[in-house]
């Protein structure tokens, strides 16, 4: 019996062991018997909730944050308990005197990982005892067992030296053991502690005489009582160095200051600091492992963006790239179109994020509303019958265009173009070209194509018929040359001296431009 409750295999629930006395809350846990395995993974949302999870042999994963009443604390289980914080924060602001906040005793191990990422588990011991490990010198269950955490975030701080009648009980550390308590001489051994991934803060508690207790090992001891426990071990998986974490050996009070473990490093491809800040009466110890991720970004003919090494649980701040022709639409995971990747979430892990992209629409610029004259003019060709037709000279004299619109002089039936060119801001083209130096026998026209100054498509054109020994039968305004002209030389053929009259535009002339209406 112990305070009136009978001890038993089986294990107790969390709100029978509140109604115990603090000795018993723990001695009764501990001395249960083993659960039932049942590897599961249980959502909770309360600390009683973790508690059965355990029990039973589960992973408790957390579905809400949850804060604990001052004075209660979680026990590991055999076999191993595990905790997923799952994205969200497990505060026990104060667990039972002399006790941690999460008691790990020697034979058993606790593994706190966060699958979602972003969370915390904030843990500070009860009087005297630490905020992760084992339970002050003289109380059962003073060594520490085996912790592990895994690309979590992890805050523990030991609770503060006190007296209780005539006894004072040493502060514990923030990870490992509690202080002595009386005339001890020996507190309990530190963790086994390995962290793979994640973010590890641990402060060591002040004694009365605000003498500080390590951040990571063993409680410190009374008086002038020496702290002879074993520090523990932490082991580090990643790449980068550190020396003993000696923080909080008190170099003012080194009689009864705890003992600090030294760090082991397993090589891996993860980037760590580890950093300590030795305790005094003016400062509290403090140890910091914090390993770091590199993300990569791939900005898939974007500019360029340099990898950037993140500390675990912060921020990445690099900016958006840019893409000519193209928004920047966000990063996603993995391949081009994976999980959407924010920012703005806490890092926890080394990835490869993938720029997404969206088009930038092409905005025609409205066309203006023609509102100027009909063009108008002509071509003319310097030629009469008996000319040879090669090398012969084109005039064309026009009008009334569109200023800045394109104009082409074409020779047909097989199409070879002679000049073209942008119509001036005065809206006219008085300009001159040459026929090929090889004119085929048979119809031509030379043609003009432009844009008149009312938006309407404008043609002109002047036709000639070449005989067979390359010389011109005759030159038409107004349509093809018939065959008959090569015999009797009738027909609209006019000579140059007369085309050249009929070509002034202010009179309009016998030679009439024809225009062509398109649409």
């Amino acid at each position: 019996m112990c305070g009136g409750v009978k001890r038993t295999a089986r294990v107790p629930t969390l709100a029978a062991l509140s109604a115990l006395s603090l000795p018993c809350v723990l001695t009764a846990v501990l001395t249960a018997g083993p659960a039932q395995a049942a590897p599961a993974v249980v959502d909770v949302s309360t600390l009683s909730a973790i508690d059965t999870a355990w029990s039973a042999g589960n992973t408790a994963r957390l579905v809400a944050d949850v804060t604990a009443p001052a004075g209660v604390g979680l026990v590991a289980r055999d076999g191993g308990s595990v905790l997923d914080l799952n994205g969200h924060s497990l505060t026990i602001p104060s667990g039972p005197d002399n006790y941690a906040a999460l008691t790990v005793p020697v034979s058993r191990s606790a593994t706190v990982r966060d699958s979602a990422g972003g969370g915390a588990l904030v843990l500070t011991g009860g009087r005297g005892g630490p905020g992760l490990g084992g339970a002050s010198a003289n109380w059962s269950h003073k060594d520490c067992g085996t912790v592990l955490v895994q690309g979590a975030h992890v805050v523990a701080t030991g609770g503060a030296g006190f007296a209780s009648g005539s006894t004072t009980y040493g502060a514990g550390a923030g990870i490992g053991s509690g202080g002595a308590s009386g005339g001890a001489t020996t507190t309990g051994h530190g963790c086994a502690l390995t962290v793979d991934g994640g973010w590890v803060q641990a402060t060591g508690g002040r004694d009365l005489d605000a003498s500080a207790a390590p951040a990571i090992g063993s409680g410190n001891g009374v008086g002038s009582s020496g702290a002879t426990g074993a520090p523990g071990t932490v082991a580090i998986t990643g790449t980068g160095t550190t020396g003993p974490l000696a923080a909080g050996f008190d170099t003012s009070t080194t009689g009864r200051a705890g003992v600090a473990p030294t760090a082991t490093v397993t090589p891996g491809g993860t980037p760590f600091t580890a950093t300590s800040v030795n305790g005094s009466a003016s400062v509290a110890a403090t140890v910091t492992i914090r390993t770091a991720h590199v993300i990569t970004y791939d900005t898939a003919g974007g500019s360029a963006l340099a990898p950037e090494t993140v500390p675990f649980g912060a921020v990445a701040t690099a900016g958006a790239p840019t893409r000519s022709g193209y928004t920047f639409a966000g990063w996603s995971t993995g391949a081009a179109g994976g999980p959407a990747w924010d920012p703005a979430t806490p890092v926890t892990a080394s990835s490869t994020v993938v720029a997404a992209w969206t088009p930038v629409p092409v905005v025609n610029p409205p066309v203006p509303t023609p509102s100027g004259p009909a063009a108008r003019g002509g071509v003319v060709l310097a030629a009469v019958a008996g000319d040879t037709a090669a090398g012969r000279t084109v005039t064309i004299a026009t009008s009334s265009l569109a200023p800045g619109s394109a104009w082409i002089l074409t020779m047909h039936s097989a199409p070879v173009v002679l000049a073209s060119g942008m119509v001036p801001a005065d809206g006219t083209v008085s300009t001159t070209a040459a026929l090929p130096s090889s004119v085929p026998a048979g119809s031509h026209r030379v043609e003009l194509t432009a844009t008149g100054a009312d938006g309407q498509p404008y043609t002109t054109a002047s036709w000639f018929r070449v005989a067979a020994d390359g010389t011109v039968v005759g030159v038409s305004s107004t349509g093809p040359v018939p065959d008959v002209l090569a015999a009797t030389g009738v027909g609209d053929a006019v000579p140059l001296t007369v085309l050249g009259g009929l070509l002034v535009l202010a009179g309009g002339g016998a030679l009439v431009a024809t225009r062509r209406r398109v649409g």
